[in-house]
């Protein structure tokens, strides 16, 4: 084969496999997830769903779609998250997902800014915190209470920070 067939064939054989890939994924999930042998676990990972958001007629629509559906999933913020981790000053927007393992709240400053204003948040409250280096963030860590560990993340968003906090 000359060059360009080559690159043609090749390019035919990677797409094909690519596919291949692409059509294995729902059909494992048919076989692994389907007869109710995973107990309650379907229900825990059914995720958003999209008839909803595709059926949206609008932007505005979408959105609003997207909102309802995060909003069926949040609890109320559980007591000992503000004593052994709380939330900086300004917080805003607070979420709190159902097994209170995730809390996100916006606080209105830079990554930068809210970075070094969580280091010594949680420092004050007896964490050790490890930067996360290429993402803005922080692992913490502690000793003793009701969540030992923290993985906390921030983006930037407009002139505001979206603050994550993963626990365990």
């Amino acid at each position: 084969m000359r060059g360009g067939s080559l690159q043609r064939f090749r390019l035919v054989v990677a797409s094909a496999f690519v596919a291949a890939i692409v059509f294995a994924v729902p059909a494992a999930d048919a076989v692994f997830f389907s007869h109710g042998s995973v107990g309650g676990a379907a229900d825990a990972i059914a995720g958003i769903r999209a008839k909803p958001i595709l059926q949206a007629g609008g932007l505005d629509e979408v959105l609003k779609a997207i909102e309802q559906t995060a909003a069926q999933d949040e609890g109320p913020v559980p007591p000992w998250f503000q004593v052994e981790v709380g939330f900086l000053p300004g917080a805003r927007d607070v979420r709190v997902e159902n097994e209170n393992r995730v809390v996100g709240y916006v606080v209105d400053c830079n990554a930068g800014q809210a970075l070094q204003r969580l280091k010594a948040h949680m420092e004050a409250l007896g964490w050790k915190g490890v930067a996360l280096g290429q993402v803005d963030g922080f692992t913490f860590v502690k000793s003793s209470g009701t969540c030992t560990w923290a993985l906390v993340t921030c983006t930037q968003v407009a002139t505001a920070t979206s603050i994550v906090v993963r626990l365990q």
